[in-house]
């Protein structure tokens, strides 16, 4: 089965950091507006001209984050990432990494272009499934029968099972009553 997202949705959440008002070069990643905003080494004013959304590079669509150039430093310290905020509802809207630059108070920083990309949504790779088969050759079950020979265990993601039907994935296969391990 196929999955789908329209780009509406998509580009949604794009707008939102599209509404960023500030970019912020931080030491270390904020966990808050007022984390970012106090802890601002260089910053930058941002308008809606410095977003443009596009189609993704892979998939899904992306907004593109104009560069800054001759940014002042306003305090001391290792750049080694960027926030965007919303100055008007002190949100802290997204924080990303770059490679780490000494900054010194005075002097001037430059923030390239960059981009935030939402992938298309995609089929899961997993093949669990309630049905017959045979599992792959070379693969030993986790699992067993545990008390009034209900099949119980738990497969290599976690997924905890046992209630009734058969059932099979990748791993393993067996029924509830079934005392014997298909293989």
């Amino acid at each position: 089965m196929s999955k789908f997202a329209s780009t509406a949705v998509l580009d949604g959440s794009l707008n939102i950091v599209g509404s960023a008002t500030r970019m912020v070069a931080v030491n270390g990643q904020p966990a808050t507006y007022a984390a970012a905003d106090a802890g601002r080494l260089a910053e930058a004013a941002l308008s809606g001209g410095d977003f443009t959304l596009a189609a993704g590079d892979i998939s899904g669509r992306k907004v593109s984050i104009a560069a800054k150039t001759g940014l002042s430093v306003i305090a001391a310290g290792t750049a080694d990432h960027v926030a965007l905020l919303d100055t008007v509802g002190s949100r802290l809207l997204y924080v990303t990494t770059c490679p780490a630059q000494a900054l010194v108070t005075g002097g001037q920083v430059s923030i390239a272009g960059w981009s935030i990309e939402i992938g298309a949504p995609v089929r899961s790779q997993t093949r669990r499934r309630l049905t017959h088969g045979r599992r792959p050759p070379n693969r030993r079950p986790r699992a067993g029968f545990g008390r009034a020979g209900i099949w119980t265990g738990r497969d290599l993601d976690g997924l905890e099972f046992g209630r009734g039907g058969t059932i099979r994935d990748d791993l393993f296969e067996g029924s509830i009553g079934d005392d014997r391990l298909r293989r």
